[in-house]
């Protein structure tokens, strides 16, 4: 099914073919970059580079065959192909050679440690005359040629490719023939080198992916048009994109052509968000159906409802925040850390007059907190900051040690101390409180018992001097 958008009242449509390649070339980066961490941390736990050498094909091998060959394997079956073996697909679609060719430079710079300088020279002449000889995917020169082709055809497109030779001219200055081999492993060039090899590699496969696919469709599902197909061409984009920024007069034509030429540049997206609000819902509906991800540019959008202006005032923030869900209504969007901190300091506006100690007033603030809607997690963050405890249990909130001694502290420092009465009744309280939590001491409770122990005492003091005639 093909996509097609209205963008500055032009039109601009995707076929379902260039649409396949766009979701395969996505999955190809996030893929190559999963092989690229896996290898490394394989490469870090390994201590020294004769382990990394000796084990290199068959960590590679399996990197590329589970992580990347069997899971395309599993996309048969989204569009109806049972008729092909793993063994048969893996036959057309794995190849190693960029991650050999990588091994090969490393190998070098390894040998040229061990070897003294007219037997590394030899063997040098001897490596640049077979390296022709690329192996890997068991394709011989026929597959590795046909590899590199493909490889070329999708980088064009995608810029991901990395020179693996390009990387090795600056190894093979940094690290001269009598480098230790330790030096080697920790040359944070030579994990380099190994790493672009398997990224390349996991890309050569998924472009064998795609000729499979499309041969198979041809020869069996005898479809005239190519299954996945290639419409993107990133430099033509940028250009497009450079030039609409100094043309005025072209800009919003050529920005719709540096779109449709890389549909996955975030920086064009932004680009239009920001400068034309009035294509924004428009923009938006794009970066939903690929990927792209313009929440921060729609969270500033929000914020230019939340001035601190709005901030002192709370029937402004109530305002504020209609014209923030309509605005989140209209993108379908259910969060927003703007409308968040609104909500919080709403709140705790509302909240203000609650009392750290027993007031009447305070079954008024826990009514407010109940029925004001938002998320829980912002009524929690305002229970714990004014230590409501009444709502501490109902929402689950733990109040810290901190503020709860504050919160029993004003209990008692709040009454006429000279009252006995009252110093009951705060005693009274802070037990309701201290039960309701769950806590079994407080200092505040033994400060208060030794005030009314002291009370006591003096009385007694007090009588025995009026006995005995004092």
């Amino acid at each position: 099914m093909s996509l097609t958008y209205t963008l500055f009242g032009q039109k601009m449509e995707f076929a379902e073919s260039a649409i396949r390649f766009y979701f395969i070339q996505q999955y190809a980066w996030d893929m190559a970059e999963t092989v690229k961490n896996g290898f490394e941390n394989y490469y870090k736990s390994c201590g020294e580079i004769e382990k990394v050498l000796r084990e290199y094909s068959e960590v590679v091998n399996t990197l590329l065959s589970d992580c990347v060959v069997n899971e395309l394997y599993k996309l048969l079956a989204s569009d109806n192909i049972f008729d092909i073996s793993k063994e048969k697909f893996k036959a057309e679609c794995l190849d190693c050679s960029s991650s050999d060719e990588a091994f090969n430079i490393i190998t070098d710079q390894y040998n040229q440690i061990i070897e003294n300088q007219e037997n590394a020279e030899a063997y040098r002449i001897a490596r640049k005359e077979s390296r022709a000889r690329v192996s890997g995917g068991g394709f011989g020169v026929g597959g590795a040629v046909k590899g590199m082709a493909m490889a070329g055809a999708m980088n064009a497109v995608s810029g991901i490719g990395h020179s693996v030779v390009n990387t090795a001219g600056n190894l093979i200055s940094s690290i001269s023939a009598s480098s230790a081999k330790k030096k080697l492993y920790e040359d944070p060039s030579t994990l380099k080198v190994l790493r672009n090899g398997i990224g390349n590699a996991t890309i050569q496969i998924f472009n064998h992916y795609i000729t499979f696919m499309n041969k198979y469709m041809h020869n069996i599902k005898k479809t005239s048009d190519d299954y996945i197909k290639t419409v993107f061409d990133h430099d033509r984009s940028m250009a497009f994109f450079e030039n609409a920024k100094n043309y005025p007069d072209k800009e919003k034509e050529l920005l719709v052509e540096a779109l449709r030429n890389a549909p996955w540049d975030d920086e064009i997206y932004t680009y239009i968000f920001n400068k034309f609000p009035e294509e924004q819902k428009n923009i938006w509906i794009i970066s939903e159906d690929f990927n792209i991800d313009l929440s921060e540019c729609l969270e500033k959008k929000i914020s230019e409802f939340y001035t601190d202006e709005v901030k002192e005032s709370e029937e402004k923030m109530e305002e504020a925040k209609k014209n923030i869900l309509l605005v989140m209504k209209e993108f379908g969007v259910k969060e927003s850390g703007i409308l968040d901190e609104l909500d919080a300091n709403y709140l705790m506006k509302k909240c203000c007059t609650y009392s750290r100690n027993s007031n009447p007033k305070n079954p008024e603030i826990l009514e407010i907190v109940r029925q004001y809607d938002t998320d829980d997690d912002i009524k929690r963050y305002v229970i714990g900051n004014l230590a409501i405890w009444e709502l501490a249990n109902e929402y689950e909130v733990e109040i810290s040690d901190e503020k709860l001694k504050a919160r029993l502290y004003n209990e008692y420092t709040s009454i006429d101390k000279e009252t006995e009465e009252k110093r009951l009744a705060a005693r009274d309280q802070i037990l309701l409180i201290m039960r309701s939590l769950g806590i079994n001491e407080s200092e505040v409770l033994n400060d208060l018992e030794k005030d009314c122990l002291n009370d006591v005492i003096n009385g007694y003091e007090a009588l025995d001097k009026i006995n005995c005639g004092y």
